[in-house]
């Protein structure tokens, strides 16, 4: 009877120890901030970065990786003098995160408050490697019929994330 209820407690262990491997997922930090010399969150306004953000966000969710946001940045956080590595990959390393996303704004369109592209970079930040890097041109992918621009950033965060993946 107790060798019964050894194995037993042994075949529940392991499951359980299955379980939790087979949930294990990538750690993802998205960092958002303005490309050089743009001035969207001032023009178009926060909720719209935020918009981007919202649709990055999905997409990483929908293929498994946990993710969580830095927060917008605007302007960039100054550098410590002594420090060995940018803000963005420090945060990510103390939030436990292994991969980066930063992706950068440009100044909006002049007819609607959404981003004339977004350029990203995607980083393993454990093995100091860039996975990918790319820009996405929001004229290539928005419908101009189209005139929610909440809705567009969202696309475009949408695609940014999917083009970071190699989709």
């Amino acid at each position: 009877m107790k060798r019964r209820l050894n194995r037993f407690i042994v075949v529940v262990v392991l499951l359980l120890l299955h379980g939790a491997v087979s949930v294990w997922s990538d750690t993802v930090m998205l960092y958002t901030a303005e490309a050089e010399g743009s001035h969207f969150f001032e023009i178009a306004g926060i909720d719209l970065a935020a918009a981007v953000e919202d649709g990055v966000l999905s997409v990483f969710f929908e293929e498994g990786y946990i993710i969580f946001n830095y927060g917008l940045a605007a302007p960039d956080p100054l550098e410590a003098p002594f420090a060995t590595e940018r803000v963005p990959v420090r945060v990510a390393k103390s939030g436990g995160a292994s991969l980066l996303l930063e992706i950068r704004l440009s100044d909006p369109e002049n007819d609607r408050m959404i981003p004339v592209s977004v350029t990203y970079v995607f980083t393993d930040i454990i093995l100091d490697r860039e996975i990918s890097r790319g820009v996405v041109v929001t004229a290539d992918i928005v419908d101009p019929r189209v005139t929610d621009a909440r809705a567009l950033c969202v696309e475009i965060g949408r695609a940014a994330a999917l083009s970071a993946l190699g989709g």
